[in-house]
C-alpha cells in the first residue's frame, strides 16, 4: 500500500454553476479521477471551529457529486487540535453521508 498526498488547494470553491454540460472544471475533474482510481482514503485535518477545514469540506463536496467518487470505498479519519484532540472534526466527517 502507498499513500499519495492529493493537493486540494487548487480546487475552485464548490459551485454547481461551474458544472457546464454535465462536465466539471478541469482541476475538479482531475481530482475526481484521482479519487476514482484510489482504493481507500485517509482524511487528515486539523479541527477548526469544531469541524474539518473548509478546503477539505470543499474537496469532499466536489468528489461526492454524482457519480460519487467515494462510493463503496474504505476511509479512515485522523484529526488534531488542542484540548479534546480533534474528535469533533472526526464526528463531523462521519456524519457526512457522502463519504
Amino acid at each position: 500500500m502507498s499513500i499519495v498526498n492529493v493537493d486540494i488547494s487548487l480546487l475552485s470553491m464548490f459551485n454547481t454553476d461551474l458544472e457546464v454540460d454535465d462536465k466539471f472544471p478541469p482541476e475538479v475533474e482531475a481530482f475526481r479521477q484521482k479519487i476514482l482510481q484510489s482504493e481507500c482514503f485517509l482524511f487528515a485535518s486539523p479541527e477548526y471551529n469544531y469541524t474539518v477545514t473548509e478546503p477539505l469540506k470543499n474537496a469532499i463536496d466536489w468528489a461526492s457529486r454524482l457519480p460519487n467518487m467515494f462510493a463503496d470505498k474504505v476511509a479512515a479519519i485522523v484529526s488534531v487540535r488542542g484540548g479534546f484532540g480533534g474528535g469533533l472534526a472526526q464526528y463531523s466527517l462521519r456524519q457526512d453521508s457522502s463519504i
